[in-house]
């Protein structure tokens, strides 16, 4: 799979929930969704990157409905993963959820 498929899957979710895509040009992005592969730092932009077994992607999605918007990332592990970015991953999921009680 590749990562403007996931924009196009995601894109069409958030359409056919008859929602907008609010990542769709802000400041010029192209695209409805960031998806972020293994070092990249943040904000990836979908291409026709081809994910493979131990890939780790955040996907980024931002949208508009009934004059909200809501912004919400996961970060995804494929297959065997380097187990140092396993426990990044959790300590920063961990950390987030301690700091919103």
């Amino acid at each position: 799979m590749t990562l403007d498929e996931i924009d196009k899957i995601v894109h069409d979710y958030i359409v056919e929930d008859n929602s907008y895509p609010s990542a769709i040009d802000f400041m010029r992005y192209p695209k409805s969704v960031c998806t972020t592969v293994n070092d990249v730092v943040a904000h990836g932009l979908p291409c026709s990157y081809v994910l493979k077994e131990g890939d780790f992607l955040n996907i980024d999605v931002v949208c508009y409905k009934n004059g909200y918007h809501g912004d919400n990332s996961a970060m995804v592990m494929l297959g065997e993963v380097d187990p140092e970015i396993i426990r990044l991953a959790q300590v920063t999921r961990e950390s987030m959820f301690l700091a919103i009680e």
